[in-house]
C-alpha cells in the first residue's frame, strides 16, 4: 500500500508546478487528423478561436478552434509553410529560406528583404509593432515596414558548425543556434537556445539570463508565453517557469504518440490558457488548468552518495566505462595470435575390372573396389596485426563517440547532481521550507535515476 501511494505522489509531482497544470477533466483533443501534411508551424490569435496552421500541403485555418478548416489560397510557388506571423492585416510566410509578406484576401504575397539574405532563416515572430527574424546565431527587429533591420541578440558563445557536428553522428536534422523566440505585445522578446533562456525587456533594459537548470537544454525545441508564463518545450516534455521560486517545472509528459514537432500556446474565447501541440501530420488542444499540490518532506532525500559513486553509476548504466574500448582494443590485437582455422576432406573411390575373351570362351572379374579417405588442417598466422589491424579503425571511430557520450553524461550528471546538493543545503538552513523546493528535488532525484536506472534513489534509501 506505501508503494502504491508513493508511486501516486511522484505522479502529482510530475503534473504539477507552482499553480499550473493541466485539468485532469480536459483530456486531450485531436482537432486536425492528418489529411493536411506534416504540421510545421501554428498561430493562434489571442482571445478569439481563430488558428492558422503551416503545413508541406500548404496553409489552412480554423475560425472555431479547430473544429473545421479551409484551405487559404497562396501563391503555388510557396510550396510550403515553415512558420507564420501575423501582424495587422498582414500575414508573413517563412517557405525554406524566403519570406513572403501579403493580405489573407487579397492572395497576393511578395517577399521580403531579411537582415542576413546568406543565413538561413529558422523563426519568425511578430506583435502589432514589430517583426522578429532568427538567422543563424542572432535575431533581428524590424518596425518600420521591413525597410530597416537592427540586431537585438546574438548567441555568440554557439556557432551553427557545432550544433550540426554534435548532431551529424545521429543523421538528424541540426537543430539551430536559435531555438525559437517569442515576443508579447508589451515588445518583450524571449529566446530561446542550447545553454539558455533569455529575456529582453522592451526599452533600454538589460536582457536577463533565465538559464535551463534542469531542462534537457540540448533537446529544447519552442518557446512561449501566457501572460507572465515562459513554457519550454523539448520533443516529448513542456516545462514552466516560475519567477517566484526562480526555477523551472515540468508541466506535463507527452501523453500522444509520437513527437512533438511544434507547440503554440494562447488564450482563447472563454479566457481558457490553451496548449496546441502537432505531433507530425495530427494536432492536438489541451486546456491549461489549475492544481495545487501539498507534499510532505521525506528525510531521506537529504542524504546522497558522493559525486564519485554517481558518476560511476551512469557510466556503468550507460555501458560507456574506459574499459569497454581498451578491451576492445586489446582483443583486437591479441586476435592476431589466434590462427584462421580451415580442414579439408576428400574421398577417392577406384573399380578394377579384368576382361578376358577368347575364339571359344569370355569372362570378366571385377575386383574389390578401391577408397581412399584424406583429411587436412591448415593453420594460418597474421603475425603483422599484432602491431596493426584494420579492426583498429573500426575501435577508433567507436571510441571516439562513446568518450563524447560518455563526456555529456557525466557533465549533465554533475550539474543535476550538485544543483539538487545546493537546493537541500539551501533547505537545511531555512526554518520554512517552499513547495518548489521540495519538487525541485524530486525531480532532480528523478533526473539522477534516469542516468543510473534507479541506483542513485536506492543507495539513497540503503
Amino acid at each position: 500500500m506505501r508503494i502504491k501511494k508513493a508511486i501516486f505522489i511522484a505522479c502529482v509531482i510530475i503534473f504539477c508546478m507552482y499553480g499550473l497544470s493541466f485539468g485532469a477533466e480536459d483530456p486531450w483533443k485531436e482537432i486536425v487528423n492528418g489529411t493536411y501534411g506534416r504540421i510545421l508551424c501554428i498561430k493562434m490569435i489571442e482571445g478569439i478561436d481563430t488558428v492558422y496552421v503551416g503545413t508541406e500541403k500548404g496553409l489552412f485555418k480554423s475560425t472555431d478552434s479547430g473544429k473545421k478548416w479551409s484551405k487559404i489560397s497562396i501563391p503555388s510557388n510557396i510550396s510550403c509553410v515553415n512558420d507564420i506571423a501575423l501582424k495587422g492585416n498582414n500575414i508573413y510566410l517563412l517557405s525554406g529560406n524566403i519570406l513572403y509578406k501579403g493580405k489573407e484576401e487579397k492572395n497576393r504575397f511578395k517577399k521580403i528583404k531579411t537582415p542576413v539574405p546568406h543565413e538561413k532563416i529558422y523563426n519568425i515572430e511578430c506583435n502589432s509593432q514589430i517583426l522578429l527574424v532568427a538567422a543563424g546565431g542572432s535575431v533581428w527587429s524590424s518596425d518600420n515596414k521591413e525597410r530597416s533591420w537592427k540586431k537585438v541578440f546574438t548567441q555568440q558563445s554557439i556557432n551553427n558548425g557545432d550544433i550540426e557536428e554534435e548532431y551529424a553522428e545521429e543523421e538528424i536534422q541540426p537543430l539551430p543556434a536559435i531555438r525559437d523566440i517569442d515576443i508579447d505585445e508589451a515588445g518583450s522578446i524571449t529566446i530561446a537556445t542550447p545553454r539558455s533562456v533569455f529575456v529582453i525587456p522592451p526599452g533600454e533594459n538589460p536582457r536577463i539570463d533565465i538559464g535551463t537548470e534542469g531542462i534537457p537544454a540540448s533537446k529544447i525545441r519552442f518557446v512561449g508565453k501566457i501572460g507572465a508564463n515562459i513554457f519550454l518545450a523539448t520533443n516529448d516534455r513542456v516545462f514552466a517557469y516560475s519567477d517566484k521560486a526562480g526555477i523551472w517545472q515540468p508541466a506535463f509528459s507527452k501523453m500522444v504518440t509520437g513527437d512533438i514537432s511544434v507547440i503554440e500556446l494562447g488564450a482563447g474565447s472563454e479566457g481558457n490558457n490553451i496548449l496546441l501541440a502537432a505531433v507530425d501530420n495530427r494536432l492536438y488542444k489541451h486546456k491549461i488548468g489549475i492544481l495545487v499540490n501539498d507534499m510532505r518532506w521525506p528525510d531521506s532525500i537529504q542524504t546522497c552518495p558522493s559525486i564519485k559513486e554517481v558518476q560511476m553509476m551512469a557510466v556503468e548504466y550507460a555501458e560507456v566505462s574506459p574499459e569497454k574500448i581498451k578491451n576492445w582494443r586489446n582483443g583486437a590485437k591479441w586476435k592476431a595470435l589466434l590462427p584462421k582455422l580451415s580442414v579439408g576432406f576428400s574421398e577417392d573411390s577406384d573399380d578394377n575390372v579384368e576382361i578376358y575373351t577368347s575364339s571359344t570362351k569370355s569372362y570378366h572379374y571385377s575386383a574389390p573396389r578401391e577408397v581412399d579417405h584424406s583429411w587436412d588442417v591448415d593453420l594460418t598466422w597474421d603475425l603483422s596485426e599484432l602491431v596493426w589491424n584494420t579492426e583498429q579503425t573500426s575501435i577508433d571511430t567507436r571510441s571516439k563517440l562513446m568518450v563524447q557520450l560518455r563526456d555529456e553524461i557525466l557533465e549533465e550528471v554533475t550539474r543535476l547532481y550538485f544543483e539538487r546538493k545546493r537546493i537541500i543545503s539551501e533547505i537545511k538552513g531555512s526554518e520554512e521550507v517552499s513547495d518548489h523546493k521540495r519538487i525541485r528535488v524530486e525531480e532532480l532525484t528523478a533526473y539522477i535515476d534516469a542516468y543510473t536506472g534507479g541506483k542513485f534513489s536506492n543507495k539513497i534509501e540503503e
